[in-house]
């Protein structure tokens, strides 16, 4: 291992891993021991995970297969993702299990501390072998594996009726699909993977640090996301197909308006928009400008559709929302590939803020 390798583990796996074991210590002794274990069993988890993904990587590779090919994509979706999470999934069952007598939090924690275990013999595995990496695409990634597991964990504790397993799967399927985009993303150049990532990231980690609290307000938050899930899976209510395309229409609309304030405002402000298809540094600028800009106009269309129809649920604008992604990814599709890419990464994100804006727009809290 080259010694750039060993500073980088030195400098940022040993002060975090400290930080967690002190903190997991001294605010929950009870559940450390279980905790351990899972963190364990997540390192051997991501050593078996890593050596074949990256054995079947190359041997794509050696039959013509670039990882950054588009139909690389499919492979990470179909193969890459559900491995990892499938046996992040594995290996956090055992402690997940004992966990459920103790609520939602602490099943999430079980799994988070499993996924991060799986992070650090994943990102050793790959150093040691030579892939090609960098330490903000480990802390990226370490990050959003963590989160994903952590929401398929809650999901696994919550009180209900169903087998957790019944509970969590659709939100393991769709942290599957997530962290195989996220894969593929990653193998792109390293200025647009990070800064693709990067917003995934944030949102994963700003909602884990809110609805992990356990006072008043992470209970009224916590309440608020279940409240929420189940408006979206309620099939007692019609969804109405003309107002899912107006609602499409709108986030068009906003999104093309926010697009063109950006352009107006960026270029007064001598923003390069014209390197935004260098796939280098150049390109950073540019795509956070307008991402930000097309990111901003998902709320605020989820919030005016709603407040204009009064819809009673979440699906609809939801499906609104999905479908001017989908508009957006077919049309980027065959003009830019580097936009295409940053907004195939921040799909899921704009999906959230949409369906947020859509539940102030219903009065909810």
């Amino acid at each position: 291992m080259s010694r750039l390798a060993l500073v980088w583990l030195a400098t940022t796996w040993a002060p975090l891993a400290a930080l967690v074991a002190a903190r997991a210590r001294r605010h929950l002794r009870a559940e450390w021991p279980r905790l351990t274990w899972a963190l364990l069993l997540g390192v051997l988890a991501g050593a078996v995970a890593a050596n074949l993904e990256l054995r079947v990587w190359r041997s794509l590779s050696l039959r013509g297969l670039d990882a950054r090919a588009p139909v690389s994509l499919l492979v990470a979706l179909a193969f890459a993702g559900p491995l990892a999470e499938g046996v992040t999934l594995a290996a956090a069952w055992p402690a997940t299990r004992r966990a459920l007598q103790d609520g939602p939090l602490a099943t999430a924690r079980a799994a988070a501390a499993t996924a991060g275990g799986f992070a650090l013999s994943d990102h050793l595995v790959r150093l040691w072998r030579g892939a090609p990496a960098s330490w903000v695409g480990h802390l990226l990634t370490t990050v959003t594996w963590v989160m994903l597991a952590g929401a398929w964990g809650y999901m696994a504790g919550r009180p209900g009726p169903g087998a957790p397993g019944r509970k969590l799967f659709p939100t393991w399927l769709a942290a599957a699909l997530v962290r195989g985009l996220v894969a593929y993303v990653l193998a792109q150049p390293a200025a647009l993977a990070h800064l693709a990532v990067a917003p995934l990231t944030l949102l994963l980690l700003t909602a884990g640090l809110l609805l992990r609290g356990e006072g008043a307000r992470g209970a009224r938050l916590r309440a608020s996301v279940d409240e929420a899930t189940e408006e979206l899976a309620r099939r007692d209510r019609p969804v109405s197909l003309p107002y899912v395309l107006v609602g499409m229409l709108a986030n068009q609309g906003a999104l093309l308006a926010t697009l063109a304030l950006a352009l107006l405002v960026g270029g007064r402000a001598g923003v390069p928009f014209a390197s935004i298809d260098t796939e280098g540094a150049r390109a950073t600028l540019p795509l956070a400008v307008l991402g930000g800009a097309g990111l901003s106009a998902f709320p605020i269309a989820g919030f005016l559709v709603t407040r204009a129809r009064r819809a009673p649920t979440l699906a609809e604008p939801g499906l609104s929302a999905a479908l001017a992604i989908v508009v957006t990814l077919l049309a980027l599709g065959v003009t830019s590939r580097v936009a295409f890419v940053f907004v195939l990464t921040t799909a899921p994100v704009a999906l959230v803020l949409a369906c947020a804006g859509a539940w102030l727009g219903m009065g909810r809290r």
